[in-house]
């Protein structure tokens, strides 16, 4: 048995204003459509920063061991989690999407560490034809190795009135995915807006106390995490399946 965190928290934030290349399936020499008579503006934001967890018997004897707190062990309750810092570092973004018979592609390349938690964040402006885009995808890329981390994940866990701080490091490969459907761009509606939204529960069920090596030095609890490995894998899972998008008229 092992210690799970629950947790709902969360949030994107990037603020980087990048220029988008469009390519069809059939011709990807063309850097940007003729007739892109339309805008997509993206943004990133944050939901469900804090949440109460919970743990086994087995989870929580280690979580003591590595705290050096013995009486932690009899422990059977619940712990107070919070979320005070996501960073990631964002390599790439991209929209593609199926308009009609056609395939289209928005993409741009970029190296910016970012903490999703602080605001609401603005990633680009896409220009794009008119149309209906029956199926979209939304794609955002964090990659990292041990020393520049693909995400830094900061907080602290809340156990009888004592704060005990963490920091888990992630070196690896995550993309997030958001799916669409029927995004119309039209005459009337130029300027759309696209808000992505990432949801870490999803992400904190996926991650297990057992499964990682931890360490406690200056107060402070620290995992490290290769979302490449087989154990990372499964954060990396909760990564690449917690987004969602919404689509709406810029008002």
């Amino acid at each position: 048995m092992q210690l799970k965190f629950h947790q709902c928290c969360g949030a994107l934030a990037l603020a980087s204003a990048v220029f988008f290349s469009a390519c069809s399936k059939q011709d990807t020499s063309n850097p940007q459509p003729a007739n892109a008579n339309g805008q997509i503006s993206y943004e990133m934001a944050a939901e469900n920063p804090n949440s109460t967890i919970s743990g086994d018997a087995a989870g929580i004897e280690k979580l003591a061991a590595i705290t050096n707190q013995p009486s932690m062990a009899k422990t059977t309750g619940l712990f107070d989690f919070t979320w005070t810092e996501v960073m990631l570092r964002i390599r790439e973004i991209k929209f593609s999407a199926r308009k009609g018979s056609d395939e289209v592609n928005f993409s741009a390349k970029v190296d910016k560490l970012v903490d999703v938690l602080k605001a609401i964040g603005f990633i680009g402006v896409i220009d794009i034809p008119n149309g209906t885009y029956q199926h979209v995808k939304v794609y955002v890329k964090a990659a990292g190795d041990t020393t520049n981390p693909a995400a830094i994940l900061k907080g602290k866990i809340t156990w009888q009135g004592t704060d005990i701080p963490f920091s888990i490091r992630l070196a690896g490969t995550m993309t997030m995915k958001a799916d669409a459907r029927d995004v119309v761009v039209s005459d009337t509606s130029l300027s759309m807006k696209g808000k992505l939204m990432l949801d870490l529960k999803i992400v904190t069920a996926k991650l297990q106390l057992g499964d990682f090596t931890g360490s406690f030095s200056g107060g402070q609890l620290v995992i490290n995490v290769n979302l490449n490995t087989g154990m990372g894998g499964k954060i990396r899972g909760g990564f690449e399946s917690c987004m969602h998008a919404d689509h709406r008229r810029n008002d």
